[in-house]
Parts: structure tokens; C-alpha cells; sequence
């Protein structure tokens, strides 16, 4: 994985060594190129620049463009010519031909940094789906961007400050979504868009990919042509991320989304070249399996609840004996929905009843008498019928279902960050929620565009990068994920079985296929009652955030003086551990002064 970085100086007197800093942050042996044009600054590390012959047009580019193949061949049939297969040489010439649009042509994983000379203009693009990462901050008079938090905060311009609504989402979520950041004002640039800044940091930030539009144009198929239509994309989908030769790597564990994965790849490349991975922890010791848990979090760059980080770790150290090209299901179960979430309702707490009958009057009656109405009420009963008459039941309702800590267990375990997340007020966010129909793919949008790319894909690229090993995710070509998203949702759910669509299509083309239940055993359950974990637990009761206020000592005790802790509460505390880890690393340490041959346990019990 490449990391690219720049900055905007306020004017080129002022320019120093400010973006060498950031190599503190990166772990590249091999020295980073520079860029410098008036006061702005680009920096790549384990990749190059590409110009053309006038150098007017600059660009670097992490991550890998799928089609470059037929938008080469699309380019050339238009007079330009091209003296490597370098994906940055395509990304000039593509943008010679078509200027801003031809983002909308690229078919990949990235995040692209080009610079126009000659409009002193700057584009920052972020791939469709968000595999790829990109933060940036305005600072004062300076503009800084980069791949990694890390990044930024080597350079001492950005103060290591948490954003208490990023923590606070944090706890929600057990990862932090959408454009919030661990890091006061610091910003995630979102999948699909771009920003566009001068070098007077004057910017806009555009999108250039809806997948809500998607969701909303829904295609008239029959079952047997949806059938079709996957099958040709999944395959093409594949086809497409395969290295032209080499050892084949898959990761993923025993689903249906790995089998089918598994299978495709077999069919297209043959055994020979194909090497699954799977996590097996039976005979691995719990010291083991946390060995390198400092390292995870650091090269993890954002706090991630999930403890299925340390499957991803150990798969990567696997695969990167034999190959450097992975290929994860990853997508599958978003696109094909196969969660069984998808399918429960659980009773949440409902409005007051006058509340959700104001939600059912007429726009008109709502202007005219109840609106002016409410001036006479108290100013917190405003807000409250005000914020439930346009009260989503189902969203509330599916966002309660993915929270990390729910009900009053939030605000017990941080009474300080628990008012900083609202999930009815996070929900605004998605304003076009409501025009996707059916009673499914409103969740899966949701899912796609907070859960997919901010703690799925994100753990992925960035454990699997200190291996330097390559993803390619075929579940997520994003014409597969336009289909599904057209796609009828009759035919994604019938049955109303997780993925019934992918299992019916795996038993009609390969019969012989055994394939896996729908639910297995959770490693974790393995995991709650190991002494070694609940120790790690314990020293949680004086670590940082109990000393700084932000978890509660008096939770922590409450829960850890039971001798066996259930898999919703080890998730939570596991939750707390990494939040406590990356804390150290990142808020209470010099960026660049991190060593990671360290004891876990003398980590955690050092005082900062």
C-alpha cells in the first residue's frame, strides 16, 4: 500500500519540511518522492509521480484500476499513446481525454491525487465503495491531507486531540463512520466523492457516484435473468481481480460468501494456483493470538471494536509466505443479504403516542396549526415532537440492533461520550433512505455505506498492508454492486433466508458443492472464559480512560466480578481494550516514538 500525502502552505515563503515529518508515521523503507509547485507540497511513499511531456499535470495513485485494460485500448483508439502499463500514466491520459469525468469511468480501489498546473487545481478522489482511505484537515491557513491518520499528526500541525463524537460513535458502532474521525477536525473524504481545491484553499467537495441512486431505479427481471446477470458479473468480477500469474491467496472463513468465492476462482485458475485460508485457533495460545496486538491497533490507524482483527492479522502472515495477491469475500453479505439481522424486528421503545400521531397529520395541518402550535410548549417537548414526526422506526430500530452498547449501558459505561452520538440524529444523514422501497434494501444501503467500508474493508487494507500484500474484492466490483442494488427484492430475499439467492444460484451451476450452514459457533465464545483475556480486562480499571474520564472504573468493576462474562459483554470489553491501546498510541505518545516489541500486559500498566 502506497501513502500519499500533501499539504497547502498559506504561500510559498512559508514552506518548510513539514511533509518529510510525516515519513515518522509510515513504515516505507524505501525514500518517498516530493512535488513542490509555489506553496504546494505532494508527497508519495512506495510509489512514484507520473507527468506528462509538458509536465503540467501531475499524479499519484494508491490502489489499482480494474478496467485499465479497455480504458487503454478506449484512449489509444483516441490518438494518446502510452509508454508504460502504470495505472498512474493511465490516470493522466484518462484525464487528458475527459477532464473531471472521467471518474465516473474508472472501474477500482483508490484514492488518486492529481494536480493541474496549469488551474492550479488539486483532485482528491476516493474510490465508489471506500476500500481505500483519504483524511484531510484545515488548519489555520494550511490545508493538509493524507492516506493515514498518522499522517497528519507527524507533522505536529494537527494537535493529537480526540474528537469526542468520533469516540462517541465509537462506542456506538464499535468502529467510527461516514466523515467522523478519531481526531478533532479532522475529516474522512467519503466513497464516491471528490475534492477539488485551489491553491488559495478554496474547495468544493462533489460526488461523482450515487449508490442510492441505484437502489432507487430498480431493473424489471425475471428470476431466471437476475440469476443470469450475476452469474456474468460474478465470474467477469473475478476474472478481473486475478493476478496474470502466481500464487492465488483467498481469506475468509466457512461461509457461503468463501465457498462461492473459493469455487469461481478454482474454476477460472485451477487448484494448482489456489491457496485458501482459514483461521484456526484451536491450538494456537491465547499469547499467541495477542502477541502483536500493539502493532494491529497502530497499523489500524482508527480504533476497530471487532476482535475478528486478529483472524485478518494471522491470515495475512499466512498468505504472505506464498503470494502477494489476496482475494477476500468481503461485500457478500451486504450484497446478497446474508445476515440474518436483515430479517428480525426487535421491539424497541416507542415515541410517546401523541408524538407518533403528529407524525401521521398532513404536511399542510403540520404548517398551519400544530407547528405554530408548539410555541407554546416547553422548549425540550418541541424538540421532541418536532424530531419525531419524521421518526424512522425501522432505521432506529436496525441501528439499535448494531449498536456495540445499547439503552442505558452507554451512558453507564461513559457518561461523558454517550451525549456526543445520536443515532436519530446520525440517521439525518441519509436523507435518501426513504425513497429506496422495500423492506430490506434500506438496511443494506445503510450497511454499505457505514459498516462495509468503514470497519470491514478498512480493518482489511490496513492489517493486510504491513504483509505487502494486495486485496481484490469480487463481490464489490461496483457493477455487481449496481445490479444488486437494481436488483428486485423479491429475488435478493426470497425465502426470507440470509443470501438465498447466492445458495440457490451455487446449487443450480455446482451441485456438488457442499455447502455451509447458515450459522456457525463464534470463535469469541471460545474466548469469554480464557483467564488471559479477563486479565487484559482488569488492568482496564486504571488504564487511561478511566483517568481521563471518558469509561466509567465503577462499569468496568461491575461486570468484571463476574466469573464468566457473556459474548455481548466480552465484545464490549474488548471494545474498550483497543480504544484504550490506540489511546496510548495515538493521543498520549509523539507520533514516530511507537515500539512495538513490547510486553501487552507491561503496555497496558505503563503510565504515560
Amino acid at each position: 500500500m502506497a501513502n500519499l500525502a500533501g499539504i497547502i502552505h498559506p504561500t510559498a515563503f512559508q514552506i518548510t519540511e513539514l511533509i518529510g515529518t510525516m515519513s515518522r508515521a509510515f513504515s516505507h523503507t524505501t525514500p518517498f518522492q516530493f512535488f513542490r509547485y509555489k506553496n504546494l507540497e505532494l508527497g508519495v511513499w512506495d510509489e512514484s509521480f507520473v507527468t506528462n511531456e509538458h509536465k503540467t499535470i501531475w499524479v499519484m495513485v494508491d490502489g489499482t484500476i480494474l478496467n485499465a485494460g479497455e480504458l487503454r485500448a478506449e484512449l489509444k483508439k483516441l490518438g494518446f499513446s502510452f509508454t508504460t502499463e502504470n495505472d498512474n500514466e493511465l490516470i493522466l491520459r484518462a484525464y487528458e481525454a475527459w477532464k473531471e469525468s472521467f471518474m465516473s469511468r474508472l472501474n477500482g480501489d483508490f484514492v488518486i491525487i492529481l494536480f493541474d498546473e496549469e488551474h492550479e487545481r488539486l483532485y482528491i478522489i476516493r474510490d465508489r465503495i471506500g476500500k481505500k482511505n483519504l483524511y484531510w484537515t484545515m488548519k489555520g491557513e494550511y490545508f493538509l491531507f493524507s492516506t493515514e491518520i498518522k499522517g497528519l499528526l507527524a507533522t505536529e500541525m494537527v494537535p493529537q486531540t480526540p474528537s469526542t463524537v468520533g469516540l462517541g460513535s465509537y462506542l456506538y458502532f464499535g468502529y467510527i463512520p461516514q466523515d467522523i474521525t478519531p481526531i478533532k477536525e479532522v475529516n474522512k473524504l467519503l466513497p464516491g466523492y471528490y475534492l477539488r481545491i485551489n491553491l488559495s484553499r478554496q474547495f468544493s467537495i462533489e460526488q461523482y457516484w450515487s449508490l442510492s441512486h441505484h437502489f432507487e431505479t430498480k431493473e424489471s427481471l425475471t428470476k431466471e435473468e437476475a440469476y443470469q446477470r450475476f452469474g456474468e458479473l460474478f465470474e467477469e468480477g473475478v476474472r478481473t481481480a486475478l493476478p496474470k500469474n502466481g500464487i492465488i491467496a483467498t481469506l475468509g472463513s466457512d461461509n457461503l460468501g468463501s465457498t462461492a468465492l473459493n469455487w469461481q476462482v478454482n474454476k477460472i485458475a485451477g487448484s494448482n494456483t489456489l491457496r485458501s485460508y482459514q483461521a484456526s485457533f484451536e491450538n494456537m495460545q491465547p499469547e499467541e493470538l495477542l502477541a502483536d496486538l500493539v502493532e494491529m491497533v497502530w497499523h489500524l490507524d482508527t480504533p476497530i471494536a471487532d476482535p475478528y482483527i486478529l483472524q485478518t492479522w494471522h491470515l495475512a502472515k499466512m498468505a504472505s509466505r506464498e503470494t502477494k495477491y489476496v482475494l477476500a469475500d468481503l461485500g457478500w453479505q451486504e450484497m446478497l443479504a446474508g445476515h440474518r439481522r436483515y430479517f428480525q424486528t426487535n421491539p424497541i421503545v416507542s415515541p410517546p403516542l401523541a408524538h407518533r400521531l403528529a407524525a401521521l397529520l398532513p404536511t399542510k395541518f403540520l404548517k398551519q396549526f400544530l407547528i405554530p402550535g408548539l410555541t407554546r410548549c416547553h422548549l425540550k417537548q418541541q424538540w421532541r415532537i418536532l424530531r419525531n414526526i419524521d421518526f424512522n422506526k425501522d432505521q432506529i430500530l436496525y441501528l439499535m440492533q448494531l449498536a456495540l452498547f445499547k439503552g442505558s449501558r452507554r451512558e453507564k459505561v461513559s457518561p461523558l461520550l454517550c451525549h456526543f452520538f445520536d443515532p436519530e440524529i446520525f440517521t439525518q444523514r441519509f436523507h435518501r433512505l426513504k425513497s429506496i422501497p422495500g423492506n430490506v434494501d434500506p438496511f443494506l444501503y445503510l450497511d454499505i455505506k457505514t459498516e462495509l467500508p468503514d470497519q470491514l474493508l478498512f480493518q482489511y487494507e490496513q492489517l493486510l498492508a504491513p504483509f505487502g500484500l494486495k486485496l481484490a474484492t469480487p463481490f464489490l466490483d461496483y457493477r455487481m454492486v449496481e445490479l444488486m442494488a437494481k436488483m428486485p427484492e423479491e429475488i435478493k430475499i426470497e425465502e426470507k433466508t440470509p443470501a438465498a439467492m447466492l445458495r440457490n444460484y451455487l446449487q443450480q451451476v455446482a451441485p456438488e458443492l457442499t455447502l455451509p450452514p447458515v450459522k456457525k459457533e463464534s470463535l469469541i465464545s471460545k474466548w469469554c472464559a480464557l483467564p488471559q483475556f479477563r486479565e487484559l480486562f482488569t488492568l482496564l480499571e486504571k488504564g487511561l480512560l478511566v483517568e481521563e474520564g471518558l469509561i466509567s472504573a465503577k462499569w468496568l468493576r461491575s461486570f468484571l466480578r463476574y466469573p464468566h462474562l457473556a459474548e455481548t459483554t466480552f465484545r464490549q470489553f474488548w471494545a474498550i481494550l483497543i480504544l484504550e491501546i490506540w489511546f496510548r498510541l495515538f493521543i498520549h505518545q509523539p507520533i514516530g516514538s511507537q515500539s512495538f516489541d513490547v510486553d501487552l500486559k507491561e503496555f497496558l500498566r505503563r503510565k504515560m
